[in-house]
């Protein structure tokens, strides 16, 4: 981190204007990030209600739990969306040969992003 404290500070000294660090954390976006978003009940029990979730912006898929009863089918088509959306991260890699300090290896050239939207604090 010290690193990007350094950079942070001298393009705040060049331009003139300071950026917070969590912006420069992560910049990097996948072509494709998961959206998730979750509705859930207020209140102790804090039960789900729904979860709207994709790739695509224009083609969200959209999971209900039933008003009343188990959650536990909701859950398990989340938990199969995010797998698939998962393994489909895998399918892209490429090999990597042996250097004299690393064995050969396969690496994959894109890795699973996940955005979860949080509500921003309240400010008092």
């Amino acid at each position: 981190m010290i690193r990007l404290t350094s950079l942070m500070r001298m393009r705040a000294a060049s331009t003139g204007n300071a950026q917070r660090a969590s912006q420069l954390r992560h910049l990097h976006l996948s072509d494709q990030p998961l959206m998730l978003l979750a509705l859930r009940q207020t209140g102790p029990a804090a039960r789900p209600l729904a979860v709207m979730l994709g790739t695509d912006p224009h083609r969200p898929q959209l999971l209900l739990a039933p008003p009343s009863g188990s959650t536990t089918p909701m859950l398990a088509s989340l938990a199969d969306a995010v797998t698939a959306y998962i393994d489909a991260c895998q399918r892209h890699s490429e090999h990597l040969p042996a250097t004299s300090s690393k064995p050969a290896r396969r690496r994959y050239t894109d890795a699973p992003q996940i955005l979860v939207p949080t509500p921003r604090p309240c400010s008092t």
